[in-house]
């Protein structure tokens, strides 16, 4: 047995506390309750315990007083057996307990003295214990009194236990009831946007589609490629926009003009996101656009004439694609180039000289598509690098828009009265063309032809005065569709770019936002993002303000060859659903496009422009005219953010406050603009003058430099919608306009302060019947928000509309289902609900920084701030130059210029040339793209290789240097008196260099217009 060192500190004060050692005559020693006893240990742990039996009370008590230093063997001793240890027979009779119960009342002693032991330890450490111990001195309890102790200790133990036990519960149940509390007390629940299943294509990286892949080249023809059979991926159109702020930034700014101190370059959402580049192909000279010209003219049932200026290929592309990716290389994400293809024929497959074995397996839905002859299709496949380049061809953009329930927009023919009516279609065109051969053939209608003393040709009745001849409009032709099969066989293949415009949305991959180019566009200078979009200020718009689109189309242009009849077509549209009014016309350079805008356009007047992209020709009949889709939708933002201040006003903000337009409307709208007793007695007119101390366009710099931002380059900001309402620009600083009470109000609206008005009333009366007065209420508006932002149009954050519980059922029976708020997608005003009830609904109010509701509720101040940020943009001015080229001298003059002009970030050069023209335009035009976009760019990995630009070759250069076509441009074809283009001629006539100038650029607009008219 070992002796441990516990057991020899009982076996001590066993002997001293014993009756046969404390004795009468022993009272050195005194004993007290509390007081503690100390006693020495032997330093030897070789010592029997039975040495001590003979040492005294006394004994002991002077050898503590006596201070034995007898120093201790610090020397680590071996354990020993308990029989070595104790030898004596008195050691054992020591113990007062017996052995069993002897641990027990040792570790009880220990845990009740707070003394602790490491057991692992043997009684040969008992050479390294201190000399004095600390015993109480209390006497030793009987064994049943230690159980009982122990007992209750136990119990108290697991009382102790069960005590903390449930206090945890009860403390995590009390923190789970708050925590619920908290929750139920919480009106947001995050939950991710209604509708954002699609992914951010901007972000991603979009993946090459198979049929891509198995696209068979043709040997010894880089034009053109064979496309196996695929069906194109559908869109949905009214998907929520991605790369939109986060609602605390919009909020801020929305309602201050300035954006939250914490939001910065390292904020999510801040980078601005990349902008895709989109192009135009075609090239005449290839045989099979040709053959199904002539086939698609033919099914028609016209003929275009001198129409090769449209689709020539002076190699524009090539040069135009480089310019943009060279300035503006890190700012762009992808570019896409549309271009044609066409069914694949039996005799298209005798041409490529593939044999029989081969035809069936061609002609099953195989196409053939057209392709530059510098394009590698080896960068479009999948590769570790993916070329920056996509291609896409026109059958997989030609689509029709699917409404949210699945059906397509259809334009079903009209139920024919018995089966031997012919199609409408087709008697129309017969009718037109018995209209227009009864003209011929009748004298009487038959104009006369003469020519004026001054030699002037003219038409008409041979008078003094000049006529024109009475010619009737064009017989349009209507034309039908049940299923999208039907109509894209009217539709395909199209020559018209008005049409192929139209489906740019469609394009797979396409950035949110985007760049919308012609093959003759180029980009002079190194530009940003913000050129084109500022991410708080919106598109950037480049239009004239001194050149006016016609609210209605004159049906003499239905067949127009220019742009002009799609510009009017455009307006006639916007001017239905908007009020009636002319427009500017938008500048012929690169437009900043947005999915978003195209794809309400396409639901908004669907069948119009679906039935527009079915013209294949500009010389079409069919429909009622083309449509201009970048002017379409650049007027469709402008209107949209208007009628959506106004809406906020009117509508969301007093209309839902009060409960329609009571007495309280009133006197809201009595204060805001200031109205007077005299104003109300007299009918009076309120004189609105806009303030000129707005503060957006200069604070958007500040945010430039808070956030990383890249301001605008070259580009001029002049306006911005967060000032209001772009109409015509004028000269004057401060713009004034006359509010008229009885123009703008109900007749009765101050008579009587009991009748009522419901919100939609008040708002059609001031948007639509009579525009003037919304401009000039916006005006107001703006001017009582302040210096910077729009917080007067807001409704307020107290705001809160509870939908109805039969409202989600409603919402998932309507035509058009979104999660973006968005007022009514209808082709005209005076038929369109703009209650809250129709138009808000639950969830819309949601995205990045703002979280839905719990109870169902929308927020009228997100949904607005949200709906606003689908429509803000800013009027920009950029150097830019339009040069329309008849010649090589004209060519060559614009060119001269471009070089003399440093500061042009942009030139566009359309090709005006007659039909019969040679190559020197396109050789001494390929001469100028490669000295300024030749050679090596990054992310230019999309070309083959050694594939030369067309150059000028000597003979050029002789016809140059003998003046030939160089000498100065004529333009009396055009009707306009020719003119000296010579500096010194100018100034020797009495004119100065500047006055030369403006009569030159005068002079150019006006030959463009003629151009486009003609």
């Amino acid at each position: 047995m070992i002796v441990r060192p516990r057991r020899i500190r009982t076996k001590v004060l066993g002997y001293l506390f014993s009756s046969s050692t404390l004795t009468s005559t022993s009272t050195s020693i005194e004993i007290t309750p509390k007081s503690p006893l100390y006693t020495a240990i032997p330093s030897s742990p070789t010592s029997s315990v039975s040495s001590l039996d003979s040492i005294s009370a006394g004994s002991a008590a002077s050898e503590m007083s006596d201070g034995d230093h007898e120093s201790f063997d610090m020397t680590r001793r071996e354990s020993f057996p308990d029989s070595i240890a104790s030898s004596s027979t008195v050691a054992s009779c020591s113990r007062l307990y017996p052995e069993k119960h002897y641990q027990e009342q040792e570790d009880d002693e220990e845990y009740e003295n707070g003394f602790e032991f490491d057991t692992s330890e043997s009684s040969g450490l008992l050479g390294f214990l201190p000399k004095w111990k600390k015993v109480e001195g209390t006497l030793p309890l009987s064994h049943n009194r230690r159980q009982r102790r122990k007992l209750r200790k136990s119990n108290w133990s697991l009382a102790s236990i069960f005590g903390v036990l449930c206090c945890g519960v009860v403390v995590s149940g009390g923190l789970y009831c708050v925590v619920q509390h908290v929750k139920d007390k919480s009106i947001y629940v995050a939950v991710a946007e209604i509708g954002s299943t699609y992914p951010n294509q901007a972000e991603s990286m979009i993946e090459t589609p198979q049929w891509v892949s198995n696209v068979q080249e043709i040997p010894n023809d880089p034009t053109h490629v064979l496309i196996p059979p695929h069906d194109p991926p559908k869109v949905e159109l009214l998907q929520p926009i991605h790369d939109r702020l986060p609602y605390e930034v919009l909020e801020s700014y929305f309602s201050t003009g300035l954006i939250p101190s914490t939001f910065d370059s390292d904020s999510p959402h801040a980078k601005q996101a990349p902008l895709d580049l989109v192009y135009l192909f075609v090239n005449a000279s290839s045989p099979f656009l040709q053959e199904n010209k002539a086939s698609a003219e033919q099914k028609e049932g016209i003929e275009v004439v001198g129409g090769k200026r449209h689709w020539r290929d002076n190699g524009e592309l090539r040069g135009a694609v480089r310019s943009g990716i060279k300035h503006m290389n890190e700012h762009i994400g992808k570019v896409h180039v549309i271009s044609a293809d066409w069914e694949l024929t039996q005799q298209d497959i005798a041409k490529l000289g593939y044999g029989d074995d081969d035809l069936l397996e061609k002609m099953n839905g195989w196409r053939i598509g057209q392709i530059p002859e510098w394009l590698d299709w080896e960068s479009q496949k999948e590769t570790d690098q993916q070329s920056k380049l996509r291609w896409h061809f026109h059958n997989d953009i030609f689509q029709l828009p699917v409404k949210s329930n699945g059906q397509i927009i259809a334009k079903p023919s009209p139920q024919l009265e018995n089966d031997h009516d012919q199609p409408e279609v087709e008697s129309t065109e017969a009718e037109g063309e018995e209209e227009h051969e009864d003209l011929a053939s009748d004298p009487s209608s038959s104009t006369a032809h003469g020519t004026s003393e001054d030699g002037s040709e003219y038409y008409g009745k041979s008078d003094e005065e000049f006529e024109y001849p009475r010619v009737d409009p064009p017989v349009p032709v209507n034309v039908y569709w049940d299923t999208e099969e039907e109509w894209k066989q009217l539709a395909t293949p199209s020559f018209n770019s008005f049409a192929i415009e139209s489906r740019m949305s469609w394009l797979h991959g396409v950035s949110e936002n985007f760049i919308a180019f012609n093959d003759d566009m180029f980009l002079l200078r190194d530009l940003s993002q913000s050129d084109f979009r500022h991410p708080l200020l919106g598109n950037v718009l480049r239009m004239d303000s001194g050149l006016l689109v016609a609210p209605e189309m004159n049906p003499m242009q239905l067949t127009d060859s220019g742009e002009w009849g799609a510009l009017q077509h455009a307006n006639e549209l916007i001017s239905r659903r908007f009020p009636a009014r002319r427009r500017m016309y938008l500048h012929h350079l690169p437009k900043t496009q947005s999915k978003t805008i195209l794809n309400e356009a396409l639901t908004m007047f669907g069948e119009e422009l679906s039935e527009a992209a079915t013209r294949t020709f500009r010389e079409s009949k069919r429909g009622k005219g083309d449509a201009e889709m970048a002017w379409l939708t650049t007027n469709l933002r402008i209107e949209r953010w208007r009628e959506a201040l106004l809406w906020s006003w009117i509508v969301a903000k007093i209309g839902h406050k009060n409960g329609g337009w009571n007495n309280d409307a009133r006197s809201d709208f009595i204060n805001t603009l200031g109205i007077t007793d005299e104003h109300i007695s007299g009918n009076q007119k309120l004189l609105i003058q806009r303030r000129d101390d707005r503060k957006t366009l200069s604070d958007s710099f500040h945010a430039d430099s808070q956030v990383g931002w890249q301001g605008p380059k070259a580009t001029t900001y002049q306006f911005s919608s967060l000032d209001g309402h772009l109409n015509l620009l004028s000269d004057e600083p401060n713009k004034r306009c006359l509010f008229s009470l009885d123009q703008c109000l109900p007749a009765d609206f101050f008579v009587d302060a009991e009748v009522s008005y419901t919100s939609e009333e008040i708002f059609k009366q001031i948007a639509f019947a009579e525009p003037a007065c919304g401009d000039c209420l916006i005006h107001a508006l703006i001017n009582e928000s302040g210096k910077n932002g729009i917080e007067a149009f807001l409704p307020t954050s107290e705001q809160i509309y509870l939908p109805p519980k039969k409202h989600a059922e409603q919402q998932r029976e309507r035509e058009w289902i979104t999660s973006e708020p968005v007022l009514p997608l209808t082709d005209s005003w005076e038929g369109s609900d703009f209650s809250i009830e129709t138009n808000v609904f639950e969830g819309q109010d949601t995205w990045s920084g703002a979280l839905r509701r719990k109870d169902g509720g929308v927020e009228l101040r997100r949904w607005v701030i949200k709906l606003l940020s689908r429509y803000t943009y800013v009027f920009g001015s950029t150097p830019s130059m339009f040069s329309p080229i008849h010649n090589y001298g004209q060519l060559d003059y614009a060119l001269g210029t471009v070089a003399r002009s440093p500061d042009l970030a942009m030139f566009c050069v359309n090709d005006d040339q007659y039909d019969a023209s040679n190559g020197e335009v396109k050789r001494l035009f390929g001469t100028w793209m490669k000295d300024y976009f030749g050679g090596e760019i990054e992310g230019v990995n999309y070309e083959r290789p050694n594939v030369e630009w067309e150059e000028l070759v000597p003979e050029d250069e002789d016809i140059s240097e003998q003046g030939g076509e160089k000498e100065s441009p004529s333009v009396r074809e055009y009707g306009i008196p020719t003119i000296s283009l010579d500096p010194a001629e100018a100034a020797q006539g009495g004119e100065n260099l500047q006055t030369w100038s403006r009569l030159r650029e005068r002079v150019v607009r006006r030959t463009s217009m003629l151009n486009d008219e003609e």
